[in-house]
């Protein structure tokens, strides 16, 4: 049986995801561009353990965009700011793991790349 995004969605529902974050470069990003960023912040953050991304394209097609799940402790501080050549224009605390888990994984089902990097 072939994984599907409701599968998806319904697994990432069962951890302990607290904050959810965008990431965008200059440039198109490719699956080993965002796990550099993820290895970038598991070595700078010992509160974040977990991180599962989806990369999905801007409505125009010119470029594209990340959306992560971080697993963190959630009295940790986590500055992701400074993290060139990565801006980060979202990072907030996962209020409705429903909601978040089925915006992230909105376009599994048509082939964006995706995965999980574990501590």
């Amino acid at each position: 049986m072939k994984a599907t995004r409701q599968h998806y969605k319904a697994w990432l529902e069962t951890l302990e995801w607290s904050h959810t974050a965008t990431i965008r470069t200059n440039y198109k990003m490719k699956p080993h561009i965002v796990n550099k960023f993820c290895d970038i912040i598991l070595k700078q953050h010992s509160a974040v353990d977990m991180i599962f991304y989806t990369i999905e394209n801007d409505k125009d097609f010119m470029g594209n965009h990340a959306h992560l799940l971080i697993r963190q402790d959630r009295a940790t501080p986590l500055s992701l700011e400074s993290k060139k050549p990565f801006a980060v224009p979202y990072y907030e605390y996962i209020t409705d793991k429903s909601a978040i888990t089925t915006y992230t994984t909105k376009y599994l089902d048509y082939g964006i790349d995706y995965d999980l990097i574990i501590r």
